[in-house]
C-alpha cells in the first residue's frame, strides 16, 4: 500500500473518531441544557470519548480542536483541573479561541480560580469586544469576587449589545447582587443608562 494511500486512510480514520467524539459530546450538551446527566452518567461517556481522541494522532490543523474536544470531555466529568490543562494546551496553539476562553474560565471558576476565570474572560473581550456572552460570563466572575462595581459594569456591556438575548440572565444576576449594593457601587458604573432598564427589568420579573 503506497504512502499516499496510508495518509489518505489515516486522514478518514482521524475525521471519523473527531465525528463521533463530537456526537458524544453533542449528547451530553443535551443533558446539560436541559435533563440531568450526573457525573456517574458523565464519567464513562467522557471516558470513551477521550480514548477515542487518544487513539488517533491529529494532523496539526486538527490539533487545536482535538485537545479541545478532550477539555470538553473531561469538563463535563467534572474533571475540571484536567480539563484546564487540555484547554490550556489548546489555546496555546489558537489563543483567540473565544470557545476555548469561554471554557478555561468556566473551570476556573469551578476550581475556586476566580482570578485566572475574569483573566481569561478580559482576554476574550480583548479578541472579541462584541461579544455579549463574555461580557456577561465577566461580569458573573466579578460578582462572585465580590466586585460590585466591575460586575455592573460588565453586565450593562452585555445588556447593550444584546438586550433580548441577555435580559433574563441578567435580570438573576442583578436579583443575586441585591439592588442595595448596586446603588453603593461608583457612580462611573451607574452612569450606563441600561442599568435603570436592567433594575426595572428585574424589579417586574420578581412580581410575576
Amino acid at each position: 500500500m503506497s504512502d499516499d494511500t496510508n495518509k489518505r486512510l489515516g486522514v478518514r480514520s482521524q475525521r471519523r473518531a473527531i465525528r463521533t467524539a463530537e456526537g458524544y459530546l453533542e449528547l451530553m450538551s443535551t443533558f446539560e441544557s436541559g435533563l440531568s446527566m450526573d457525573q456517574d452518567l458523565a464519567q464513562p461517556i467522557a471516558d470513551r470519548m477521550l480514548r477515542l481522541l487518544e487513539s488517533v494522532d491529529p494532523s496539526p490543523d486538527h490539533r487545536c480542536y482535538v485537545l479541545h474536544l478532550k477539555g470538553e470531555a473531561c469538563r463535563f466529568a467534572y474533571r475540571f483541573e484536567e480539563a484546564i490543562v487540555h484547554f490550556r494546551r489548546s489555546l496555546e496553539l489558537e489563543p483567540d479561541s473565544i470557545h476555548g476562553l469561554l471554557a478555561i474560565a468556566w473551570c476556573f471558576k469551578r476550581c475556586d480560580r476566580l482570578d485566572e476565570a475574569i483573566e481569561s474572560m478580559q482576554i476574550a473581550i480583548e479578541f472579541e469586544p462584541d461579544q455579549a456572552i463574555c461580557h456577561y460570563n465577566l461580569a458573573c466572575y466579578y460578582a462572585l469576587a465580590e466586585r460590585t462595581s466591575n460586575a455592573i459594569e460588565y453586565l450593562a456591556q452585555a445588556f447593550e449589545l444584546r438586550p433580548n438575548s441577555v435580559r433574563h440572565d441578567a435580570c438573576l444576576l442583578v436579583g443575586t447582587i441585591g439592588l442595595a449594593d448596586i446603588l453603593q457601587t461608583s457612580e462611573a458604573a451607574l452612569q450606563n443608562p441600561c442599568i435603570p432598564d436592567l433594575l426595572t427589568a428585574q424589579h417586574r420579573a420578581t412580581r410575576q
